[in-house]
């Protein structure tokens, strides 16, 4: 088993690029494991993506490409300013209340924020806590930036692998 302050010391010592891969990788994982669970219990669980037909009218193609770069590049800057930096900039920071307290309330509020479903609410809340505890354990050793803008890479990349597989379920769904 791994030790929590044993993980944060890793986070906090190893390179910011493996930090994203890994993290993402592990995300990714998290939301296979979800659709799984989900799947067994005949829960009905989509992407936390809203739906975006694909057809082949150019127009189609237009609002794809500005989807994809709300998703994977605008919401991550701006969810990872809201969520991770401002919230534990207030709570820890300020308040000086427990890292817990910002875990759960910014991944509480996260997963509120992506209502689609109670399955999404539950999947991002998830993928808050993981956004969350890595951000922490490099703003803790003053990275405010580097764990800003790794927290941006990582809800870049697994928004990139969410929206690409949304794209091929629905091109599958044909």
């Amino acid at each position: 088993m791994i030790k929590p302050y044993k993980l944060k010391y890793s986070i906090q010592s190893v390179n910011p690029l493996l930090v994203i891969i890994i993290t993402t990788i592990t995300l990714l994982l998290i939301e296979s494991f979800y659709h799984y669970l989900f799947l067994a219990f005949d829960i009905h669980h989509t992407s936390n993506l809203p739906k975006l037909p694909v057809e082949t009218d150019p127009e189609s193609h237009v609002k794809i490409a500005i989807r994809l770069v709300k998703v994977c590049i605008i919401a991550p800057l701006v969810e990872t300013f809201i969520f991770q930096y401002l919230l534990f900039e207030l709570f820890w920071r300020k308040l000086r209340w427990s890292l817990n307290v910002f875990y759960g309330l910014s991944a509480f509020t996260f997963g509120l924020s992506h209502f689609y479903s109670i399955p999404t609410i539950i999947v991002t809340f998830t993928v808050c806590l993981v956004f969350n505890y890595v951000y922490a354990a490099l703003a803790e050793k003053k990275l405010n930036l580097n764990a800003y803008f790794v927290i941006v890479a990582i809800h870049s990349l697994y928004n990139t692998s969410v929206f690409v597989n949304h794209i091929f379920s629905y091109l599958g769904s044909l």
